[in-house]
């Protein structure tokens, strides 16, 4: 017996859903059935995507719609992903062909959509928890249909969805104005680190930087900066299982690897070794700055600034190099920042004077940022907690 209030129903998805259907794919080598005028969506189009889904990446045309199981959804379908990355939703704001991977709901006239986009989004989890695992984890629209569902009157529906979707608008502004900050502090870093904004003499630097201000400084790695790999002291199995989740760990990504951990306490530059992410440079930061005590694997070099080059400037005229060509090959496929390769860049810098003044106004620029950052975590916490009580009644509305 459920808890929900009395002039609440619970029904099965299937039972209000009128139809629950998937698309399908044309042959992937056959180029003739692509490059169309009908958007095809695959599950990055979903993932991708906010609530409304407004772009697309790959088109098809008439001949490799027939061709395949792939169906058109009008505008104003929910779309929900059911292989890989389970139970994304989004609602489509044209009609658009879809893929085997994606469920559309179409017609249901006791729920209203954005309701349904909210109580559809909510059991993620547990769509993740029915799926199968095969090659790849995944749900049918055999288990869609049998989900329970709890349908409130319409007007209750609406002023559910009105309150979520508020929350959800904050967010997105949010998140638009933090992604402003950070193309303006990345365009912001790459100039000032490399003198782009200094008008006086210049000169040759005889590197990829090519004209730098005459008094700024060019050297290797080596000549302005200690390398520290040599002095990481081994982590004992039972004190890494002990400080795991107390101390930071840094790795060659952002995955946490927790390979041969080291321990390490003050201020560092980190450089993960691994290549397979700095191809893609244009969204993912060289270095990270430690400070404190912290845990690094042995897949990060670990380097302190020296000589006039300050360990704050380290940091940032590192943050956003591309530093692919330095890599080199390990194995048939996978590419490394060696140490030798790490000791033949060059770091351009000027005088401390002029490196602190531009420190302060990076630091500044990323503490507006991490405010932005903790005001869209604490909103996502918010919409996750109220989504709980509304969708189950525990907490009414006024309508």
């Amino acid at each position: 017996m459920s808890n929900y209030p009395s002039e609440w129903r619970e029904c099965l998805l299937g039972e209000v859903v009128e139809k629950i259907t998937s698309g399908g794919t044309p042959k992937a080598d056959n180029p003739d059935l692509y490059g169309g005028s009908i958007p095809f969506l695959k599950i990055d189009d979903i993932t991708s995507s906010s609530k409304y889904l407004r772009s697309h990446k790959i088109t098809i045309n008439e001949r490799g719609l027939s061709e395949s199981s792939a169906k058109i959804v009008p505008a104003g379908t929910l779309l929900l992903t059911m292989y890989g990355t389970i139970g994304r939703c989004c609602i489509t704001t044209y009609p658009a062909a879809t893929n085997q991977a994606i469920a559309s709901f179409l017609g249901h006239p006791e729920i209203e959509l954005e309701y349904l986009y909210y109580a559809l989004e909510s059991k993620a989890d547990e769509f993740a928890t029915a799926s199968s695992q095969t090659t790849q984890a995944n749900i049918s629209a055999g288990i869609l249909k049998q989900t329970p569902i709890a349908v409130p009157p319409l007007p209750e529906q609406k002023k559910i969805a009105e309150i979520l979707s508020g929350i959800d608008t904050t967010i997105a502004a949010a998140s638009k104005e933090k992604q402003h900050r950070d193309r303006l502090r990345r365009s912001a870093i790459k100039q000032l680190t490399r003198g782009a904004s200094f008008t006086g003499q210049r000169k040759d630097s005889g590197t990829e930087f090519g004209m730098i201000p005459a008094h700024w400084e060019c050297l290797l790695v080596p000549d302005c900066c200690a390398i520290e790999n040599s002095k990481r002291k081994p982590i004992k199995k039972e004190e890494r299982l002990k400080t795991r989740g107390i101390y930071p760990y840094h790795g060659a990504t952002r995955i946490q690897d927790h390979i041969s951990e080291y321990a390490y306490e003050g201020d560092y530059v980190l450089i993960g070794e691994d290549g397979d992410h700095f191809s893609k440079y244009d969204e993912w930061e060289m270095a990270q700055y430690a400070t404190g005590r912290f845990n690094v694997s042995n897949h990060a070099h670990v380097i302190k600034g020296a000589h006039s080059c300050s360990n704050k400037w380290l940091y940032y005229s590192l943050l956003h190099r591309d530093l692919t060509y330095h890599l080199t090959r390990q194995g048939a496929t996978r590419f490394k920042l060696s140490k030798a390769s790490l000791e033949c860049i060059h770091v351009i810098f000027p005088p401390p004077e002029e490196q602190a003044k531009m420190i302060r106004a990076f630091d500044s620029m990323t503490r507006s940022i991490s405010i932005l950052a903790d005001r869209i975590i604490k909103l996502q916490a918010l919409k996750t907690s109220l989504s709980t009580d509304l969708l189950s009644g525990r907490k009414r509305v006024s309508v």
